[in-house]
């Protein structure tokens, strides 16, 4: 009897140690997917008269951070939106993924343009959706 009954305590022990250790490496990987699809930003670009207008939203780490876009000329055709965030030092925040939108304007062809984009100096995932306005459409 007490044979079986160790058999059963070593299996038990066994298969629980298998199954935290496939939590473990299942859970961290969908986390890590989880984190890669927060970094990317999809941005909307109204052209209207060789003025692109671009709007989005960037996923930051709490609640204290803030962001800042800028937009330059990387290449002739090419702009990058720099995106940085900051930490309000005066508040307490968990760790909770936010969204902040932003807004920003550039001047730049209407047509041949591609976009690029950075959050803290490392390039993220981009997706611009354009929409044209025609002086006519208003």
């Amino acid at each position: 009897m007490s044979e079986v009954f160790l058999r059963v305590m070593w299996l038990a022990l066994i298969a629980g140690a298998l199954a935290y250790a496939a939590y473990l490496f299942l859970g961290s990987t969908i986390l890590a997917q989880a984190e890669d699809s927060l970094a990317h930003v999809i941005v909307r670009d109204t052209i209207e008269d060789g003025v692109h207008r671009l709007s989005g939203m960037v996923m930051v780490p709490s609640d204290c951070h803030g962001i800042s876009v800028r937009v330059h000329q990387s290449d002739a055709s090419e702009y990058a939106l720099s995106i940085s965030t900051w930490i309000d030092p005066t508040r307490v925040c968990e760790p909770e993924p936010t969204a902040r939108a932003f807004r920003v304007v550039t001047f730049a062809p209407p047509v041949g343009t591609a976009f690029t984009a950075t959050l803290d100096g490392s390039p993220i995932p981009l997706t611009v959706l354009t929409h044209h306005i025609r002086s006519h459409d208003r």
